[in-house]
């Protein structure tokens, strides 16, 4: 029996559309790049990002960003 599409465990990958409209798969995104985005998650940068954005908090963000940096951290030791 096939499962029905919502019950299908494919995970879209997260995207990031910048502010020059441009998307980006967060996997793909430069370290310095991700590095500037939470800074300005956090309202450290020099902008801000509305929360939520697109569909998700902030928090939520944050946490797609941690998980790709760990991710790039054990992929290289």
């Amino acid at each position: 029996m096939m499962k029905f599409k919502f019950f299908q465990d494919k995970v879209e990958p997260a995207r990031w559309r910048t502010h020059n409209g441009d998307i980006l798969c967060v996997h793909d995104m430069t370290h310095e790049h991700i590095d500037n985005v939470v800074r300005c998650l956090c309202g450290r940068g020099n902008m801000t990002i509305p929360n939520p954005y697109q569909g998700k908090s902030n928090i939520e963000w944050y946490c797609i960003f941690n998980k790709e940096l760990f991710r790039r951290r054990n992929e290289n030791i």
